[in-house]
């Protein structure tokens, strides 16, 4: 994963809470399910604004007490 991947899903659960905000049906194919409760997209934008914010504090040199876990090939 980098942080243009977490941004976009950070940007995926934005646009379904802003959805369920104004009373509008949100389809998420991937989990069959037309209408997401509440509270699991509140969970779900708090741990990719987690992500995001871990990335990019990485890339401007901070640290975080959080690590990624890098999974593939090693080399």
């Amino acid at each position: 994963m980098d942080l243009a991947t977490a941004q976009t899903h950070l940007a995926a659960w934005l646009a379904v809470d802003l959805a369920l905000t104004t009373g509008q049906s949100y389809t998420l194919p991937e989990m069959g399910v037309q209408r997401v409760d509440p509270r699991s997209v509140r969970e779900r934008i708090t741990y990719w604004q987690r992500i995001v914010d871990i990335y990019t504090a990485s890339a401007a040199g901070s640290t975080s007490p959080a690590a990624l876990a890098t999974f593939g090939t090693v080399q």
